[in-house]
Formats: C-alpha cells, structure tokens, sequence
C-alpha cells in the first residue's frame, strides 16, 4: 500500500507558499520568486495559456491550484536550491506537497520558459539597427571597442546522470559533472540566445561549430551584428567565419597585450551575466542527480 504522508489541515492552500502567492508584498515576492508580482503573474498566465502549468481542477476544493501557485512554487526551487538528495523536499514542505508533485512541475517548468518567454525575450528574430547600435555603443563604452554586437562563452550548470552508460561524457575539465551551456550576451547583461543540453565534455568550440543561431548570425552578419560587427569570445570560441574576436596568444608586444586587456574587459560583459544569473537563482549550483 502506498504510505500516506500526514502534512497538516488545509492542505497547499493553506500553506506557507500559498501566503507568499496570495498576500505577500513586493519584498516577498523579490526575495522569494525573484521577480516582482505583476512579473510573476504575467509570466505565469502566460505560459498557463499555452498549456504548460495551468490550474488544476480536483474534486476537493483544498487540493485545486492555481497555475500561479504552481510557478511560484517552481521558481521557488531555482531561487533557494537544495542539499544533495533533497532537491525538491523544502519547497514540497513549504508549499504543502510531495515532492513527486513539485518533481513533476520543474519538469514542465523549463519547457514553458523557454517556448513561450524565451520566444519575447530572445533573439528569435533579428533586432531592429537601433538596438543593435545601443548594445554596440554599450560595449564600446567600456573600453573603446567600436563594434561589438554581443559576447558569447560557455559555463557549466552541475548535471549528474545517475543511471546513464556514458556518464563519464557529463565529467567536465574542472572534474565534476555538469551540462554545458552556450550563452550569447548583450552589453544590458541579458541573454540574447543560448544552446543549451551539452555534456559536460563539450568544448566551447564544438558547442559553437553546432549551435543554430550561430548559424544565423554566420548566413546574415549585418542584419544580426549590424555593418561589420563583432562578437567577442575567449580563446575556446574561435570560428572560421571571422565574426568571433578572441584573444591574442602569447602577447608580446605593449599593443597585444594592451588589446587583451580591453578584449577581456569588454567581454567581463559575459562574465557579469553569469554571475548574476548563477546567484539570483542558486538551484543552477546544485548538483543535481538525474535518471537519464
């Protein structure tokens, strides 16, 4: 028979997540989701419209919620992490659930994200020649490099396949398992377009040569770069089209040495991206162990 778990009366709507979704204020809400609530609330009605995370209907009027409730409890999870073997136990407990349940929504969670928002906040398409000229301004203003369009880098977010025949694939070169991500950046630190699901072995390069939107970028500079634009990459991005700078190997003269410094204060840009990616939603530092 399967165990049955005594939580406590009232069920989810009555729990500590429900009175963060319903009555909590702009502090609550930037603290625990991350965003603001008419951020949260459109983000969520959103991708509930399109099927993913909607509301539940039960029979028991305790046990339905809200599609809201379902993406706060999610973007609970990313915010806070977890401890090894308990990924999704302190957001189950605070939103009144198994963790099955909440296993279950962080699987569509992502889906949604990256169909529905990350159709209105990447580069599906070209951007207009002022947005391209204002990143280009942005990034020339740090240190004098006239057009760079985007920086692109890869970093790794922890993955650790724990019944999967080549595992040893997810071993990255700092020797833990991860998944590799390719991310494209602007001067505004916001991401522009990613490739994403790399094993962790997967070099920066290899990643580049296979990416789609780079592809894009290659068969149409101008309209995504604008006239002669640039994108910087570190030594691992190079690319035969010439669009990616990189550094100089071995510099030896004043003027390639004083050329990487500007290079890799411009492309800090990337750096900076991740970082406050990485540490607004701490989840992405777990190392979380996957069936695959």
């Amino acid at each position: 028979m399967r165990r049955k778990i005594s939580r406590f009366e009232g069920g989810p709507n009555k729990s500590t997540m429900a009175g963060y979704v319903n009555y909590g204020d702009e502090q609550t809400y930037l603290f625990n989701f991350r965003m603001t609530r008419v951020q949260l609330e459109h983000a969520s009605d959103k991708i509930a419209k399109a099927g993913f995370l909607k509301d539940s209907m039960h029979s028991a009027h305790s046990l339905r919620l809200s599609g809201r409730f379902k993406f706060a409890t999610c973007c609970y999870v990313l915010v806070f992490g977890g401890s090894a073997g308990n990924y999704f136990k302190f957001a189950a407990d605070v939103a009144g659930l198994g963790q099955r349940t909440v296993e279950t929504w962080m699987y569509e969670f992502p889906k949604g994200i990256m169909k529905v928002l990350g159709a209105d906040y990447l580069y599906t398409m070209s951007p207009s020649a002022w947005h391209i000229q204002a990143c280009r301004d942005a990034f020339a203003a740090r240190r004098g490099f006239p057009s760079i369009a985007q920086a692109v880098d890869g970093t790794h977010v922890p993955f650790n396949p724990i019944s999967c025949p080549n595992k040893y694939l997810y071993k990255n070169y700092k020797g833990w398992f991860s998944l590799h991500v390719l991310a494209y950046v602007n001067s505004f630190h916001l991401f522009t377009n990613m490739a994403i699901g790399g094993t962790g072995r997967t070099s920066d390069v290899a990643a580049l040569k296979k990416c789609p939107f780079f592809a894009k970028i290659a068969a149409n500079r101008t309209m995504w770069l604008g006239e002669g634009g640039f994108i910087l990459g570190d030594g691992g991005t190079t690319d035969p089209n010439g669009i990616v700078l990189t550094l100089i190997n071995m510099p030896r003269t004043v003027q390639d040495k004083w050329y990487n410094f500007c290079h890799s204060s411009t492309r800090f840009f990337v750096e900076e991206t991740f970082g406050r990616w990485k540490n607004r939603f701490r989840y992405l530092d777990v190392q979380a162990c996957t069936h695959t």
